[in-house]
């Protein structure tokens, strides 16, 4: 199991596998704007995702007399109400300006994500700049609440 992900990045500031990074306001703004953003659109996908499975439910109760109340049931209570959840967890870490910005170095990409060093429990995902890095490139990883993502300047 992956431990927290700010003890996970002390750790490695610790170790100097990171290194603390000053950003402009341009690129702290961005990254505030599609952390932000990307909140939101979970939302509507989550309902749109709740509706279908309600539908499919209501299709199987009706023609095939199948009560799986359940675990999809609970599914549609919960996916929505988790987009909410993430809606005010990230405007209050944004408000509490709880997010770092560090220089770290690509170690591997995996299919959920790269791989930095230091932080090889976790995955990072490109935000803003270049989408494809290859192992050795130092970016700057940005961490906010408990995701982490890769920013490059060019």
């Amino acid at each position: 199991m992956a431990s927290d992900v700010k003890f996970t990045v002390k750790d490695a500031i610790g170790k100097q596998y990171l290194t603390p990074a000053a950003v402009s306001d341009e690129i702290r703004d961005e990254f505030l704007k599609k952390c932000r953003s990307s909140s939101w659109k979970l939302l509507p996908v989550s309902i749109i995702v709740s509706a279908i499975v309600i539908a499919v439910m209501c299709l199987l109760i009706y023609f095939l007399r199948l009560f799986i109340f359940s675990a999809l049931g609970l599914f549609c209570i919960f996916f929505p109400a988790f987009a909410v959840y993430n809606i005010f967890a990230t405007a209050k870490a944004i408000k509490k300006e709880d997010y770092e910005f560090l220089w770290g170095e690509v170690v591997g990409k995996t299919d959920s994500g790269y791989k930095i060093r230091g932080l090889e429990e976790h995955n990072a995902h490109p935000l803003i700049g270049k989408k494809e890095y290859n192992p050795g490139d130092r970016v700057i990883v940005g961490r906010l609440n408990d995701d982490l993502n890769l920013i490059s300047e060019s």
